[in-house]
């Protein structure tokens, strides 16, 4: 983790050298000046993308160790669209096809009767034929 206050201290002697820049009319100086602020902000920006992603990776290494199924990309994609839309009317999105397989697998692993079916999962299989009003 970074120090806060360095990275202030930073930004305000960049800020410094574009007001320097400015002023003595250097515009070579303006532009080293600003190539330094964008690679402090591309530099923070990427940062923050590692932490969130190293978050997301401990937070599901936790939910396997209780013994619960983390969301694949996909699938969180399709439920923040639900949570978005406050419920799954205007939802256009399908269901990920890994919901479903996660559901048999379920009821393969929860159910002994049922884990003695060999269960298909046609999701992607199944064509629907409708009509035109025009025809």
């Amino acid at each position: 983790m970074k120090n806060p206050d360095l990275t202030a201290l930073n930004e305000k002697e960049i800020q410094d050298k574009i007001k320097t820049a400015i002023e003595s009319n250097d515009s070579e100086g303006f532009v080293k000046a600003q190539v330094e602020l964008a690679k402090q902000i591309e530099n923070r920006i990427l940062q923050e993308a590692k932490d969130a992603r190293t978050e997301d990776l401990n937070d599901q290494a936790v939910m396997v160790k209780r013994g619960l199924n983390p969301l694949t990309a996909a699938e969180r994609a399709y439920y923040n669209e639900v949570i978005g839309a406050e419920g799954f009317a205007g939802v256009e999105t399908l269901v990920p096809p890994t919901v479903f397989d996660r559901v048999f697998e379920d009821l393969r692993a929860n159910h002994p009767l049922l884990s003695k079916i060999d269960f298909k999962n046609t999701t992607g299989v199944t064509e629907w034929i409708t009509r035109n009003n025009d025809a």
